[in-house]
């Protein structure tokens, strides 16, 4: 097992009740792996405990991005949230514990 951060960084957003995170492979041979195993129902079981309505995924070969919308994330909005550190920028640290499969 690879924690992801090891090929990839990302980047997010907090668009009212929902989160966006963006990852990005570090080395462009990379972005497959990321591609076959960071699919929408691995990022919503990975998120489980903050029950993510809905996941979307949108990946963009050219820039070896996989961007992610979760839906849910903050009932509310960040300023509503009552879990600790509920921002976009907060979970996208986090998904890069994802372990990928080697």
């Amino acid at each position: 097992m690879t924690p992801l951060y090891k090929l990839a960084h990302a980047r997010a957003g907090d668009k009212g009740e929902h989160t966006t995170i963006s990852i990005f492979a570090y080395d462009d041979q990379d972005y497959p792996i990321l591609v076959e195993q960071l699919t929408t129902q691995a990022v919503s079981t990975f998120f489980a405990d903050l029950h993510v309505q809905d996941v979307e995924r949108y990946t963009l070969p050219n820039l070896s991005c996989i961007h992610f919308v979760l839906y849910g994330t903050r009932p509310g909005g960040v300023s509503s949230a009552l879990t600790f550190d509920a921002h976009g920028k907060s979970l996208s640290w986090r998904m890069l514990d994802f372990e990928l499969k080697n």
